[in-house]
């Protein structure tokens, strides 16, 4: 049900997004040639003039005009008739929202008059908003006041929105107000953004940015993000540029990520993901000819783990030749998973066929606890059939992964799994051992 909602309020959000649009590429001057304003501005200029004294018959009248109005004018009627209110009215209009006629009208009507009001007084239209409506139509609201808020005060909608409840109504809102921005000349909106306090919302307006602007100019687009003064922001934006980067100069990209200090190694790992995307094997030939040290453990870690999304099974027999240690076990880990994802018998059966030793009981592990959960009786059956080490310890180790699995497979389905152990070649405290299950 949940996601149905955000499915819902994505789709009706957008919607208000193409609304909003249409109104701000219509100037207010476009009222007087617009076909429907000889008819429909001299009654909301009546009804401006009769609304001090009398707050009902406007918007009744206005009700009436709106049934017999075509569906597809009926938002053009409603915001010329909240053009010519006086904005210091529309709250006191807004209290009597729920005695307007047809209800259908009511909320498209304070709609246009909140975004009329917002034109003015957008803290005040911002309060009503969140006062008196909710749900979906609340959210609609918001986004209007944001982006016309933005105009005059990106500052003040910011902190605006910070204050709303995580969610999809505020991923939307940044992303319109991104469009919004990005759709004026760049330099201003990265002074704009620029002067905003740090902050979630201030790198996610960036991120925006960077893809609105490189768009229509990546190369001013890369030059205006080399240029940003903060680690985390520069880095931040980079990070979106990185696969149109990677694409037109693999090498001068590569290049200036390593120039960035130790421990700022994201954007280093992403442009190497992106190479390995489409080149694995230079990407890996890359990272190996690396200094060595603890970023070039993590970018080859990364490339491997990218490379086991694309060739599992090659990936896996170049994670055995590396050298012992954390590159080399979670390069094989990422091979294993990505393995199991698409045939979990042929990913088991190599890790069986590798020579007895440590790697070989890392990669049993893997194994073992992503299938237990999963099938926990071919589990148990697989780590039955293989062999133990020479070593005492590898014996306890298997012995300690049947448990695991058989606990697994007991909990799910007690008569096939109590019939496999009695029947099974294990000794027999082996066997009262599982069944008894683990001690207390």
């Amino acid at each position: 049900m949940k996601a149905r909602q955000s499915l819902a309020l994505v789709v009706i959000l957008l919607i208000a997004i193409a609304t909003l649009k249409r109104r701000v590429l219509e100037p207010a001057s476009a009222i007087e040639t617009h076909p429907t304003a000889i008819t429909v501005l001299p009654t909301a200029v009546a009804l401006r003039q009769d609304w001090p004294s009398d707050p009902i018959t406007p918007v009744k009248t206005l009700g009436e005009k709106w049934s017999v109005t075509d569906p597809e004018s009926r938002g053009r009627l409603l915001d010329e008739f909240a053009a010519v209110i006086d904005a210091p009215l529309i709250p006191d209009l807004l209290q009597r929202a729920t005695d307007w006629e047809p209800e259908e009208m009511r909320f498209p009507l304070q709609r246009a008059l909140l975004c009329r009001l917002a034109s003015t007084d957008p803290w005040r239209a911002a309060s009503l908003a969140d006062v008196q409506l909710s749900g979906l139509h609340r959210s609609m609201i918001r986004l209007d006041v944001a982006l016309e808020w933005a105009v005059n005060d990106l500052p003040a909608a910011v902190a605006w929105i910070t204050q709303w409840e995580a969610g999809s109504a505020c991923d939307i809102t940044v992303w319109a107000l991104t469009t919004q921005l990005g759709g004026r000349s760049p330099q201003t909106a990265v002074e704009q953004i620029a002067a905003l306090p740090p902050g979630p919302l201030k790198l996610d307006l960036l991120d925006g940015l960077a893809e609105e602007w490189s768009s229509r100019s990546f190369d001013a687009a890369l030059a205006w993000a080399k240029s940003l003064v903060g680690d985390e922001e520069r880095t931040r934006v980079l990070l979106r540029l990185g696969y149109q980067w990677q694409l037109r100069e693999p090498d001068a990209a590569l290049a200036y990520a390593l120039a960035f200090p130790d421990g700022n190694d994201l954007l280093a790992m992403q442009l190497a993901n992106h190479l390995a995307q489409r080149d694995p094997l230079a990407a890996a030939e890359w990272a190996i000819a690396l200094p060595d040290g603890e970023r070039q453990d993590k970018i080859l870690t990364s490339v491997m783990v990218t490379w086991a999304q694309q060739d599992p099974i090659v990936s896996a027999e170049i994670a055995t030749l590396f050298p012992p240690g954390p590159v080399q076990h979670e390069a094989l880990a990422g091979a294993i998973a990505a393995w199991m994802m698409r045939d979990t018998g042929a990913a088991a059966e190599w890790v069986g066929s590798l020579p007895a030793g440590s790697l070989r009981e890392y990669a049993i592990d893997q194994v073992a606890s992503r299938w237990r959960n999963a099938d926990p009786a071919r589990t148990v059956a697989w780590l039955d059939r293989l062999a133990a080490g020479p070593a005492e310890k590898a014996e306890a180790a298997r012995w300690q992964r049947i448990q695991q699995a058989a606990q697994v497979w007991i909990a799910i389905d007690p008569p096939a799994a109590r019939n496999w152990i009695l029947a099974s070649g294990l000794p027999y405290a082996r066997k009262q051992e599982l069944l008894q299950g683990p001690s207390s």
